[in-house]
Parts: structure tokens; C-alpha cells; sequence
């Protein structure tokens, strides 16, 4: 599908989107594709707007599936509408559910994923100078929309785990 351009861009990350806006932008985008728009895309889409941080889309069906009858397949397409309409951004590491957050209104786009090795878990982190050293420097060839940082090792938890085992097995020698 042909993505099309939202008044907000990488560089006008002061700008923030009201829902109606965020609205008009993809109903915009559904009319371009010969879609329908749904009393139940727009409560998807409302609930998006609304939250804080990343979510998944069974986070966003067990929130709407009191309100509305909605499937959870109704739910994914939704939210791969979305992502074509570069509204919000998907990320799925290391055999999780896939996790998705707003790269709208600049303040959700910048996180960096800190992801364990050992038991999977994924925890966001913002470090700000490093982002935006990332957005604003000059790669060659290509143009930064919004920058996501994957950075793998142990959680605390596991690395804790870690060094008791090895502590272990130096102990039985």
C-alpha cells in the first residue's frame, strides 16, 4: 500500500496532533485505499491515542472487546492500517508479540528496546541525547522518520542468575 505523508514529520516534533487531526489522517488514508471506516477502527484508534508507551494488539482487544464486538483479527488489520499510514510503528524481537507505539506527537518516538538474551524480556529505556544524536546526524542515502534502538544483553535478573551459576560450577571443581 502507498503510504501518504502526515502533517507531522521527524523535524516538526513540537507539533502535536489532536485526535481529530490523527483522525482526518487516517481517514484520509482509509478513503485513498477504498476502505471503510469502522465505529471500531476509530475506537482502536482512539485507544491508541490515549495511551502511553508501547502496547500489543491484544492489549488494545481485551481494552475494546468490553465495548464493542470486535475480533481480535479485526484488531491486527486495524493496526497494520496504521502502520502503513505510519501512524504508529511495529516491532517484534525474539519470538515475542509483536509491540507497537505511536510515532506521532514526537513524544513516543524516541526509545531504545533493551532486549534479554536469556529469558526474552524487552524493556523500553529513553535516553534523549542519545536519540536525538541518532535523529539529527546525517546518514547518507537515507532519511530518518523516527529512530528505534535494539540493544541485547541480560536483564538484571538473569545476569544475576548467571554469575550464580557460574559460581556454582567453579565451586564443584
Amino acid at each position: 500500500m502507498k503510504r501518504i505523508e502526515s502533517p507531522t514529520t521527524a523535524d516538526d516534533n513540537a507539533k502535536v496532533l489532536s485526535f481529530d487531526s490523527l483522525s482526518v489522517i487516517f481517514n484520509t488514508f482509509l478513503k485513498a485505499h477504498n476502505l471503510r471506516r469502522t465505529p471500531e477502527r476509530t475506537a482502536i484508534l482512539h485507544r491508541i491515542y490515549n495511551l502511553k508507551g508501547s502496547f500489543t494488539a491484544e492489549s488494545i482487544f481485551k481494552y475494546l472487546k468490553t465495548h464493542y464486538r470486535v475480533s481480535l483479527a479485526t484488531v491486527y488489520n486495524s493496526l497494520n492500517l496504521m502502520v502503513d499510514c505510519q501512524i504508529i510503528a511495529r516491532h517484534q524481537l525474539n519470538n515475542q508479540p509483536a509491540r507497537y507505539h505511536k510515532i506521532f506527537n514526537g513524544a513516543d518516538n524516541n526509545r531504545i528496546h533493551l532486549v534479554c538474551l536469556r529469558c526474552g524480556h524487552i524493556r523500553e529505556y529513553k535516553d534523549p541525547v542519545l536519540l536525538q544524536h541518532i535523529q539529527t546526524r546525517p546518514i547518507a542515502g537515507f532519511s530518518v522518520s523516527y529512530p528505534s534502538l535494539h540493544l541485547f544483553g541480560l536483564c538484571t535478573k538473569c545476569a544475576r542468575d548467571e554469575r550464580r551459576r557460574i559460581r556454582q560450577s567453579l565451586a564443584s571443581l
